[in-house]
């Protein structure tokens, strides 16, 4: 199977953001995961996992992530 784009590390922290200061980058990220022909590495999944962990503004818990 092919993907049409491949989505990176920030679309998901975007996406799973609670940080006020990224609502609209959030509606935007969200639009583009809901795409049914989007690829996703493994690489990028444990970049948002280290990234969403760590960057506390992002207000996104551990639970979360999983």
């Amino acid at each position: 199977m092919t993907a049409a784009c491949v989505v990176d590390t920030n679309i998901f922290l975007y996406a799973a953001s609670k940080d006020p200061a990224d609502r609209e980058k959030k509606k935007l990220a969200r639009s583009l995961l809901e795409s049914e022909d989007i690829g996703i590495s493994t690489q990028v999944m444990q970049e948002f996992f280290d990234a969403a962990t760590r960057k506390k503004r992002l207000g996104i818990s551990e639970p979360e992530t999983l």
